[in-house]
């Protein structure tokens, strides 16, 4: 087992593989140059943590088990481009309100990513494109959400699992029924 201080962890949506491979499919024809990322390893982050050790990752995963957000559709409708880190993302024009209240439940207050959530799915690196338009919809019915370890020794590197959780399911309400 791994030292959790040797970790770089952060809380994510994992697309199915199918999703995945869709949204890299889409990233290749965006007439884009730079590095695709590749389909296993899509995701799009909720809370970015950094380093941790074992006390930080029992209060993360504390955390993560007490969310109360229900499962929720994600329109992914828009391709955009970060010019500093130089990435070019597949991301939505209107997050749903359960995506938001996610990502603030799940960001601790001494978190390395304070900046304001920006909901996106990062598919080429290293691309100075400016990039900013529309995209046909694709629909993701999400219904869990990941705690990944990246790395080793905080140096970025393979994605690893670490836990999950389920998003609560939706109560039904039929009118007139006891």
């Amino acid at each position: 087992m791994t030292d959790a201080g040797d970790m770089r962890l952060f809380f994510a949506l994992w697309p199915p593989p199918a999703l995945a491979r869709r949204l890299a499919r889409r990233a290749a024809g965006l007439s884009v140059t730079g590095r695709p990322v590749a389909w296993p390893r899509l995701h799009l982050t909720l809370a970015f943590i950094g380093r941790c050790g074992g006390d930080e990752l029992a209060d993360l995963t504390a955390r993560a088990g007490a969310v109360n957000v229900p499962r929720f559709d994600l329109t992914l409708d828009r391709v955009g481009h970060f010019a500093g880190p130089r990435i070019t993302w597949i991301g939505c024009a209107d997050p749903p309100p359960a995506l938001l209240r996610l990502a603030a439940a799940l960001r601790p207050p001494n978190a390395l990513d304070s900046a304001r959530f920006r909901p996106h799915i990062s598919v080429i690196r290293s691309n100075s494109a400016t990039v900013s338009l529309p995209m046909e919809p694709v629909w993701w019915a999400v219904t869990r959400f990941c705690l990944v370890a990246s790395g080793h020794n905080g140096h970025p590197g393979a994605y690893r699992t670490l836990s999950h959780w389920s998003l609560a399911r939706a109560e039904s309400h039929v009118a007139g029924m006891e």
